[in-house]
Order: C-alpha cells, then structure tokens, then sequence
C-alpha cells in the first residue's frame, strides 16, 4: 500500500496498479483530484451496484468533474 501511495505521489508510472473493484478509500483518495469524500463515495456506489465492468462504466457512475478522468485513468484497471 505505501509503494502505491509513493507511486501516486510521484508519478512514477507504467501500468495501471490500482483495482477499481479492489481498492479501499484510502488509497483511491491518493489519487490527484480525488478527496476523502469523493472516494468513500466510490465505494459506496461499487457497493449499491455491484463490481465496475470497464472504466467507463466506472467514470460514468462516479460523475467527476472535468479534467479529473484524465488525472487518473492511467492509474486505474478493472
């Protein structure tokens, strides 16, 4: 976990690492742009509605505001 928190930090990236099924809040709270609030909301909605099926399934539920998909995508994988 603090590798991925070091990864996120510094963007020292070359694939996806985090599991947009799998991750707690706490991690995907170090993503850039998204705030404690924004990921307890993630996982509430992965758990009213079931595992995400593709990363647009997942940013279209999640509704972030514009600029932030790009921000994050590389760092995600379902």
């Amino acid at each position: 976990q603090e590798k991925i928190r070091n990864v996120i930090k510094n963007s020292d990236i070359g694939e996806p690492i985090l599991n947009i099924n799998k991750a707690p809040w706490y991690l995907l709270s170090q993503l850039p742009d998204v705030s404690e609030f924004e990921a307890k909301k993630i996982i509430h909605l992965r758990r009213k509605y079931g595992k995400y099926k593709s990363l647009d399934e997942f940013f279209k539920v999640n509704q972030f505001p514009n600029g932030v998909r790009e921000k994050i995508e590389k760092y995600l994988y379902v």
